[in-house]
This record gives C-alpha cells, structure tokens and sequence, in this order.
C-alpha cells in the first residue's frame, strides 16, 4: 500500500449547535459505565439527561466554544498498475 493521506479534525460549536453538543453527550452516554467502575464520575456528570443543557448554558455564559477531540482519517489507493 502506498503512503496514506491523513486529516486531523474536530468538530466545534457554540452554545447554540446542537449536532456538536449531542454528539459529545452521547460520547459520553457511552463512556459512562466504564467511568462509573473507574469512580470517575461525580456530581452533575451523573445526569446525563441534563447534560447537553448544562453543556449550552456553560457555553452561553461563557461565550465559550465546544470542540471535541480530534480524529484522524487516513486513506490511500492502488496505483492503476498494482496486482489484484
């Protein structure tokens, strides 16, 4: 295979985009029991249901943005002479 092409990006919003704000909740809904077992989870991290308002309302107050961790693709492509 030859050299991958790579990109590195994040997804970041305000207050007010709720794709970028849902998707962190739901990153963390999943993250969630392995949190609990590990005793990483206290307080207001516990209610995950009132997250993503506490997340706007933190923002707005702040006029703060939300950025996500980064994720890297990588990609690459036969050359047209390469054996199948």
């Amino acid at each position: 295979m030859p050299t991958p092409c790579l990109t590195l990006a994040a997804p970041v919003g305000g207050a007010t985009d709720t794709d970028v704000v849902a998707y962190g909740v739901e990153v963390w809904r999943l993250v969630y029991p392995v949190a609990q077992q590990l005793g990483l989870v206290t307080g207001e991290l516990a209610d995950i249901d009132g997250l993503a308002e506490r997340i706007r309302q933190d923002a707005a107050a702040a006029d703060a943005i939300v950025m996500l961790p980064p994720l890297i693709t990588a990609w690459s492509q036969l050359p047209d002479n390469a054996p199948q």
